[in-house]
């Protein structure tokens, strides 16, 4: 699964310079506690680059097709065997990590991948899904 990180950054409605001083600090007009930010930590923390460590295996594009799950799509209809799937009228959930070859069109479908932390490989072969009350997938 693919590690996320989140940089946030406080919105402020006043600023101030002080004549003397090239750093601009803020302050709120609401009754909490004032931030003693500067215009050099805002542009410190903008260039902040994250990048996440993945495994070779998140990386590959191969697979072996002989292991892999083959799921059929036909309008609303879905065939699969396999018990690492569920499937409800034209939703079909991931339960497993693996890799889910995909072929066909689903009409008013989806696809839930309902795993944390493992790794799950979607192969879409010539495949058309659409979705009237939701994402087509949805991990």
């Amino acid at each position: 699964m693919v590690g996320v990180a989140n940089v946030s950054f406080a919105g402020c409605s006043k600023s101030g310079t002080d004549k003397n001083s090239t750093n601009t600090k803020t302050q709120s007009n609401s009754a909490g506690p004032t931030s003693d930010v500067t215009e050099e930590d805002v542009k410190a923390n903008a260039e902040l680059v994250i990048e996440p460590e993945y495994s070779a295996e998140e990386l590959s594009s191969d697979y072996d097709e002989n292991n892999a799950v083959m799921i059929s799509l036909e309008q609303n209809q879905i065939s699969c065997d396999s018990q690492k799937i569920s499937v409800s009228g034209s939703v079909i959930t991931i339960l497993k990590s693996g890799t889910y070859v995909l072929q066909g069109e689903l009409e008013d479908g989806s696809i839930v991948v309902d795993i944390d932390d493992d790794i799950v490989r979607l192969v879409f072969a010539g495949v058309d899904i659409t979705s009237k009350s939701s994402a087509p997938v949805y991990v």
